[in-house]
């Protein structure tokens, strides 16, 4: 897989525990949990190698997610056109 990044069709708001997403391009509003948050923030620095991404998050203190999860969260938001490949 190429490097991926934040849409830049894409805006969003963290609300508490949970942020809301806007695809403006589609008019869809996607929802992403706390653990899906931990994701984006690294997504937020820009273009990513998934690799290296999950390597990041997998470092991340209180993290208990699985290498199986993360991929199919990004896969998610690549179908849904919240990612793209670069």
């Amino acid at each position: 897989m190429k490097n991926i990044s934040i849409n830049p069709n894409v805006t969003f708001q963290i609300l508490d525990d949970e942020m809301i997403i806007l695809n403006k391009a589609t008019g869809m509003y996607h929802e992403i949990n706390s653990s899906g948050i931990k994701i984006w923030r690294i997504l937020e620095s820009g273009q990513i190698k998934p690799s290296d991404l999950k390597e990041k998050i997998l470092n991340l203190p209180d993290t208990n997610m699985k290498i199986v999860e993360i991929d199919n969260f990004l896969k998610d938001l690549l179908i849904r056109d919240i990612l793209i490949e670069t």
